[in-house]
């Protein structure tokens, strides 16, 4: 019985490693722009972030030292 739950766990083991291979192989950022690219409606509501009430509303609810915050100026 030890002998077949150490195969298994050895086999879930090299599975394991082998998706997370896979998965760090894949460039997520270009995945996503190429699967989802931005619509009209996606366009109108970066537009909208840029607006100062919009980000003194979202000083209000996230502090300066969240990602929402510091992501922020990266992406406007």
């Amino acid at each position: 019985m030890d002998s077949n739950f150490s195969s298994i766990n050895r086999a879930v083991e090299q599975s394991m490693a082998f998706l997370n291979d896979q998965i760090k192989k894949i460039d997520w950022d270009k995945k996503w722009r190429t699967d989802y690219p931005k619509t009209e409606r996606a366009k109108q509501e970066a537009e909208t972030l840029k607006k100062p009430e919009v980000k003194e509303a979202l000083k209000e609810v996230f502090t300066e030292q969240s990602l929402v915050m510091s992501r922020l100026g990266e992406v406007f």
